[in-house]
């Protein structure tokens, strides 16, 4: 266990930085003016060790800790997104949302390649639980390569190349079924938006800068609306485009593949975020919503998963 300088009881407001070195991310130390006096002693220390306080303390998105006692689990791979309100929608409807954490980065396919095998060797091979269909092999088009195969000896495999990428192709409830594996669920509309565009509102995850090929991966179009060249022709892995990060530090909330979130359209429809690297920059407002068929997959759909926050998080 590693106990925080900051929490301790010295005329010092001096401590040593802690640094993950998997993402980079560094505890400068410095006093953010929080009064912690009243707080209990094991929120003070860093329970699992992975050098990152609980986000019940530490609010910083790029050090706050989702599940302080799960070492696996670090700013890199989760963001902290604080409760409070934002503008919701096109209209800017003020909104109040808790607490909540967002995967960093869209799940990709040896993730869900590991879902696949777990869910093969409980005897469901490729279905949920309940014996829905989780990977849509019939759909794999000519337009892009294979992402996931079935091998000859029955089991899973993401293709070489292609493992960091996000997988697609996948079912509104193969994601549901593969986020609750992960003892998280999908976003809802709501807390995907906030985590996209943050408590100012922007346009963009990134601001208000028009969508460029450095940014997203998305389909440009020209001055009358014709398609124009392609930023790239297939996606990318899911640590792409830095550049185009949220507020909150989410990586490809614009483009790339569009994400299933947690909300109704219709009977037969629920709604993705972000558009993809098919559509137009039009689909990469934070605020833009596509309704998808609830039995449908396709090449340029994919997610990622959010955690709800509660004290077992930080026991």
């Amino acid at each position: 266990m590693i106990v925080f300088l900051l929490s301790c009881a010295s005329s010092s407001n001096q401590s040593t930085p802690i640094i993950d070195t998997d993402s980079g991310f560094e505890d400068t130390g410095e006093d953010t003016g929080e009064d912690t006096s009243d707080l209990p002693l094991y929120l003070l220390y860093d329970q699992d060790e992975d050098g990152f306080l609980s986000w019940q303390v530490e609010h910083n998105p790029e050090l706050a800790d989702c599940d302080d006692f799960d070492p696996t689990i670090t700013p890199n791979k989760e963001r902290f997104v604080q409760e409070g309100s934002f503008p919701f929608g096109e209209s800017g409807t003020d909104l109040d949302l808790s607490s909540f954490c967002i995967d960093r980065l869209e799940v990709d396919n040896e993730q869900f390649v590991a879902f696949m095998e777990h869910q093969r060797l409980n005897g469901f091979p490729n279905q949920t639980s309940d014996g829905l269909p989780l990977f849509d092999f019939e759909d794999n088009d000519d337009e892009y390569p294979e992402r996931i195969v079935l091998r000859t000896d029955g089991k899973y495999e993401a293709k070489v190349g292609f493992e960091q990428h996000p997988v697609v192709e996948v079912w509104y409830w193969a994601a549901q079924a593969y986020c609750q594996w992960n003892n998280k669920d999908l976003p809802s509309e709501e807390q995907w938006e906030k985590a996209a565009r943050g408590t100012a509102g922007s346009t963009f995850p990134w601001g208000e800068e028009q969508p460029h090929c450095e940014l997203a991966n998305y389909w440009p179009r020209t001055e009358t609306g014709e398609p124009a060249e392609r930023c790239v022709d297939d996606t990318v892995v899911t640590v792409s485009y830095p550049q185009g990060a949220s507020p909150y530090g989410a990586l490809n909330m614009a483009g790339n593949v569009a994400e299933w979130v947690e909300g109704y359209f219709s009977d037969t429809e629920r709604l993705s975020r972000g558009g993809s690297l098919g559509t137009g920059s039009g689909s990469l407002r934070t605020f833009h919503r596509t309704p998808e068929p609830l039995e449908a997959t396709s090449n340029g759909l994919g997610f990622r998963c959010r955690r709800e926050l509660t004290p077992e998080n930080s026991r």
